[in-house]
């Protein structure tokens, strides 16, 4: 499952994202797994890593992909990075500004459970 966090109301969208990460440790009741990956500096091999990657000792596992968006060399990428995603995994992808006009922000719209905050 993919979800696709973005909109100028960073309060709500945070609250959004905390909530989202609550319930999965509500389910779990482990952080371990939980990944939080700065999209800014990620290396696509780190992506590719990291979305691909199988629960260890744990049945599901909780990537957070925050501000991919600037990181063009990468985020160009996205719907291939969408595809790697197993079903035991939540690959949630935060914009707090996003440009509209991507191939990033485009795809996701296709592919993800998108939620906007205005």
């Amino acid at each position: 499952m993919v979800l696709f966090f973005y909109g100028p109301n960073t309060f709500a969208s945070r609250q959004k994202l905390r909530d989202t990460i609550a319930a999965y440790l509500k389910k779990t009741s482990s952080e371990m797994g939980v990944e939080r990956i700065d999209g800014k500096t990620a290396s696509l091999e780190q992506l590719v890593s990291s979305l691909q990657a199988m629960p260890f000792l744990t049945t599901s596992r909780l990537v957070i992909v925050e501000d991919l968006g600037s990181n063009k060399k990468v985020a160009d990428k996205i719907q291939q990075l969408c595809e790697l995603v197993p079903t035991s995994t939540v690959a949630i992808f935060y914009e707090s500004e996003v440009d509209q006009r991507t191939i990033y922000f485009k795809s996701l719209n296709k592919i993800a459970k998108v939620a906007k905050f205005e």
